[in-house]
């Protein structure tokens, strides 16, 4: 058999798509970040290769302006694709939580995909989640129980933006 040889052809550089949109979803003790993973490289071609996501934060407190957000913004987290850690992958819907933030705090996150081969695409655009401080608990809760469920019913505490909504948690003793 005779080999025919060829002059090498370099490998194509490949760049994963961008993410498009980052979705921040903010609790007091916690931000919940979720994503879709981009199903084509820059050049239109099919990822087959993605490796995981970088996020990047940046933090500052809340009503602060942010003088130069990007070049604020560092590495926070690592989430591997295949064998994610510290977030949970379900199909192309990744989602990561940051425990790691306090009241009174704003956090801009940005999120970018890289390949197996190291390649990193550009980071999504930025969204920003403030974090207020903890509203003071209602006062004066009262309950009025009958067979067709309970009422509760209670003061709204004083803040200068009003509250938007509450959490109300149900146990099945008397003490939570």
């Amino acid at each position: 058999a005779r080999w025919a040889c060829t002059p090498p052809r370099p490998a194509t550089a490949t760049v994963p798509g961008d993410i498009a949109l980052v979705e921040a979803f903010a609790f007091p003790d916690q931000v919940f970040l979720k994503w879709e993973a981009p199903l084509t490289n820059v050049d239109g071609s099919l990822i087959k290769d993605i490796s995981g996501f970088k996020v990047y934060r940046s933090e500052q407190k809340v009503g602060e302006e942010c003088e130069n957000c990007d070049e604020n913004r560092k590495l926070y987290a690592n989430v591997d694709y295949q064998k994610p850690t510290n977030a949970v992958v379900t199909g192309r819907e990744i989602t990561y939580t940051d425990k790691n933030v306090s009241p009174g705090n704003s956090y801009s996150y940005a999120v970018s995909t890289y390949n197996l081969q190291g390649r990193e695409g550009e980071q999504s655009p930025e969204v920003t989640v403030p974090l207020d401080d903890f509203p003071p608990p209602p006062d004066g809760l009262k309950e009025q129980s009958d067979r067709d469920g309970v009422a509760l019913e209670w003061d709204s505490p004083p803040r200068p933006a009003g509250i938007r909504s509450y959490r109300i948690y149900r146990g099945e003793t008397d003490s939570l």
